[in-house]
C-alpha cells in the first residue's frame, strides 16, 4: 500500500512533466517555432504530435532504467511523470483521431434509419382520424 510520502513523490514527478509539457506547448501557441515543424509535427493523422511522444516515451524508458537500479523515490518520481505522459498521450490521441475521422468523414444525402418501401420511397403511413367529425 502505498503511503503519502509516495503519492507526494509521484504527483511531483507529474507536475514536473506537466510543467516541462506546457512549457512546449507554450512555445508552439506562441508562435514562436512555425507551425508543422518539429517536434509539433504528427508522424500519422490520427496520432499526436511528436512532442507528445517524448513526454510519454523520455519517462518510460527512464522508469523501465529505475526499475532496477535507483532509489525509491528516484522510481516513484518517475513513475509520476510516466501517468501523465500516458494520461496526455492517451488524451490527444482520442482527440486527434476524432478530429481526423471528422475531417475525412463524407455525409450521406440518403436519409439514414428510415425504412423504405417497395420501389425505394418512404412508406405511407395512415392518416391521422380527425376525432372532430367522428360520429360514435
Amino acid at each position: 500500500m502505498a503511503n503519502l510520502k509516495q503519492f507526494k513523490q509521484i504527483g511531483f514527478g507529474a507536475a514536473l512533466n506537466a510543467i516541462a509539457d506546457t512549457a512546449v506547448e507554450l512555445v508552439a501557441y506562441q508562435q514562436v517555432l512555425p507551425p508543422d515543424t518539429f517536434p509539433f509535427i504528427r508522424p500519422v493523422p490520427y496520432l499526436p504530435p511528436v512532442d507528445d511522444w517524448f513526454f510519454l516515451g523520455i519517462p518510460a524508458a527512464a522508469y523501465l532504467y529505475t526499475r532496477k537500479k535507483g532509489s525509491e523515490k528516484t522510481k516513484n518520481t518517475v513513475l509520476g511523470a510516466l501517468l501523465y505522459g500516458a494520461g496526455m498521450f492517451i488524451h490527444h490521441t482520442i482527440l486527434a483521431s476524432y478530429w481526423h475521422w471528422k475531417s475525412t468523414a463524407t455525409v450521406s444525402s440518403k436519409p439514414i434509419g428510415l425504412p423504405t418501401g417497395s420501389k425505394g420511397a418512404l412508406p405511407s403511413y395512415p392518416k391521422p382520424i380527425n376525432h372532430d367529425v367522428l360520429i360514435v
